[in-house]
C-alpha cells in the first residue's frame, strides 16, 4: 500500500512519493485520490486560534459511490446525517461526541481514518489522518501525491455540500472561500505565510526550545515526529495535549503500517512494490481491468 500520514498543525510524515513535509496552507485541499477515481480524500484547513500554524478543521472521502463528511462532530453521508446506529456498510464511527471515524472501500484497495481532537481555540477541533491505497493504484495528484498538486479545490470539485462549507467558513473566516472559477482565477491570494520551523514558533510564543525539546523527549528518535512535537507544542502555546497527540500519531503510524504493508514510494507509477500486503494482487487486477478498458474506449472513439 502507498500511505499518507497527515496529522497536527499538519505535519504529513508519510506520502505517497516516500517524502515528510509540513502544510500548512489554508482552505480546501485534495489530500489523495486514486487512479480510478474511486477514492478521494479532501481536507479544509483553518488556522490555530491567533498563530501561524493550521490544523484539518474537516475531512471528506469519496468511497463506494457515496461522500462521507465531518465537519466538527457531525458525520453526514452524502450530505444525510448520520449516527453509530444509522451508519452505512464499511463506515465505523467511535465515541459521543465522534471522536474517531474509518471508511473502507468495498474491495479494501482503499482505507481511510481519522481521529478528532477537541482543540479550546479556533476551530474547534482537528483531525489526525491516515490514509492507505493500493500501490498499483495510487496517483501522485493532491497533497499526498507531490509537491507541485497542492492547489485549491474547486468548487466544481468539492466533496463537502454548500452547507457544510458555509459551516466550515464560520469556524474558519480567514481561510479563503472555494473558488468557482477554472484555476482559480479571481481567487483573492491569502497574505498567510505559517511559521516556518519549529524555533520561529518557539521565539514567536515567548517558549524556550529547549523546554519543548524536554516535553517531547520521547519522540527524539525518530526526527520527523520529534521536531513536528516541538513546532505543536510551541505553536500550540505549550500545550501538552499537542505532545500527546504527537505520541499518538506515531504509534498509530507503526501499528497501520503492521496492517497495511508499506509499498515503494509512487515514483512515475513504476511496477507495484513487492511487498505489498496480499490484499494488493486483487486490487491490482482490478486496477489493470480498468486500464484496459480505458484503452479500448480509446480504441473505439477513434474507429
Amino acid at each position: 500500500f502507498a500511505r499518507c500520514s497527515c496529522w497536527g498543525d499538519p505535519h504529513c510524515t508519510l506520502s505517497f512519493f516516500g517524502d515528510s513535509f509540513d502544510f500548512m496552507g489554508l482552505g480546501l485541499f485534495r489530500l489523495a485520490i486514486n487512479l480510478d477515481f474511486s477514492f478521494e480524500v479532501q481536507a479544509f484547513q483553518c488556522r490555530l486560534g491567533a498563530s501561524k500554524t493550521a490544523v484539518i478543521a474537516g475531512v471528506a472521502v469519496k468511497v463506494n459511490g457515496r461522500r462521507v463528511s465531518m465537519v466538527g462532530d457531525k458525520i453526514a453521508v452524502d450530505g444525510v446525517a448520520v449516527n453509530d446506529t444509522s451508519r452505512p456498510a464499511g463506515l465505523d464511527i467511535v465515541g459521543s461526541p465522534v471522536a474517531e471515524m474509518s471508511l473502507s472501500s468495498e474491495d479494501e484497495c482503499a482505507h481511510f481514518y481519522t481521529m478528532r481532537n477537541s482543540l479550546s481555540v479556533s476551530p474547534g477541533s482537528m483531525h489526525n489522518l491516515n490514509i492507505e491505497v493500493a500501490s498499483a493504484n495510487a496517483s501522485l495528484e493532491g497533497v499526498c501525491g507531490s509537491i507541485s498538486s497542492r492547489k485549491p479545490v474547486q468548487l466544481s470539485e468539492a466533496l463537502f455540500t454548500s452547507p457544510e462549507l458555509a459551516e466550515l467558513y464560520n469556524m474558519c473566516p480567514e481561510s479563503p472561500k472555494v473558488d468557482r472559477r477554472l484555476h482559480g482565477l479571481g481567487r483573492q491570494m491569502s497574505t498567510w505565510v505559517p511559521w516556518s520551523s519549529p524555533n520561529e514558533a518557539c521565539d514567536l510564543a515567548n517558549i524556550w526550545y529547549v523546554t519543548a525539546a524536554e516535553k517531547c523527549k520521547a519522540l527524539e528518535t525518530t526526527a520527523t515526529f520529534y521536531e513536528a512535537c516541538i513546532y505543536d507544542y510551541c505553536g500550540s502555546g505549550g500545550d501538552e495535549a499537542f505532545v500527546q497527540n504527537a505520541l499518538a500519531s506515531r504509534e498509530r503510524e507503526v501499528a497501520r503500517a503492521r496492517v497495511y504493508s508499506p509499498a515503494s514510494p509512487v515514483v512515475g507509477k513504476g511496477p507495484p512494490a513487492e511487498n505489498d500486503s496480499a490484499l494488493a494482487p486483487a486490487c491490482q487486477g482490478l486496477f489493470m481491468m480498468v486500464i484496459i478498458c480505458r484503452i479500448v474506449a480509446g480504441v473505439n472513439s477513434h474507429q
